[in-house]
């Protein structure tokens, strides 16, 4: 998605939280530094590096190989996404990718539950990243797993039949869906493992396990043994 316009709909936290994010994978990205989004929030980082967290702040709000993005806070109502869309699209930007973190905090003022609201959702959401003013976008959608869930898939069970049924809504829409899974022993050795949960119209991608700073939202591969 470099050089393409997006929109972020930031709904776990506020935005300078989500900045602070951006900015920590920006600094090892392009940077090779390696802060902690924590310290960049709290601004609790050593004032040696405050030069290099503003230039890295300008880079990548203000460098045109990038594309633009905004950060937009909670609340998001089920019902109002196609119409918001269709606003920034108009008045912001035209935009190629569109993030709503995470599924499950969309709010409904019609649905009983977060449940029924994603079951009817999902499948608009998918038709729209499909044909959206003829164009469509790429649509990514960040969502938790229950322990169950993240069980199943371990074991290797199908989680977009077995599910819970949050889940199950959100995996029969996707086109692909990845699944980044942690335990207190992968973190102790700074690991994660990846799951391709389901890939359509593709062979899809090998699981695997990966060297993981989630501090930075930093993945690796790790060096063969």
């Amino acid at each position: 998605i470099r050089g393409k316009n997006g929109l972020y709909f930031a709904l776990e936290d506020t935005p300078e939280r989500y900045i602070a994010l951006f900015l920590s994978r920006h600094l090892i990205e392009k940077y090779k530094c390696e802060i902690p989004a924590d310290d960049i929030f709290n601004e609790s980082y050593h004032p040696d590096y405050k030069p290099i967290i503003d230039e890295a702040f300008y880079d990548l709000f203000f460098n045109d190989e990038y594309g633009k993005f905004e950060i937009i806070p909670p609340p998001l109502f089920d019902d109002d996404i196609e119409e918001l869309l269709s606003d920034k699209w108009d008045n912001l930007f035209e935009f190629s990718w569109v993030v709503i973190d995470y599924t499950s905090l969309i709010s409904s003022r019609t649905s009983e539950s977060v449940t029924s609201m994603l079951v009817e959702l999902t499948p608009k959401l998918e038709t729209m990243s499909k044909s959206f003013k003829g164009q469509g976008f790429l649509l990514m959608l960040p969502h938790q797993l229950t322990a169950g869930s993240i069980e199943d898939l371990i074991s290797g069970k199908n989680t977009t039949i077995i599910g819970s049924a949050d889940s199950k809504a959100v995996m029969r829409s996707a086109q692909v869906a990845f699944t980044i899974y942690t335990d207190d022993d992968l973190r102790l050795r700074n690991k994660a493992k990846i799951f391709c949960t389901k890939a359509r119209h593709s062979g899809g991608f090998g699981n695997k396990e990966v060297y993981a700073n989630l501090g930075v939202s930093l993945f690796l591969d790790l060096p063969d043994e």
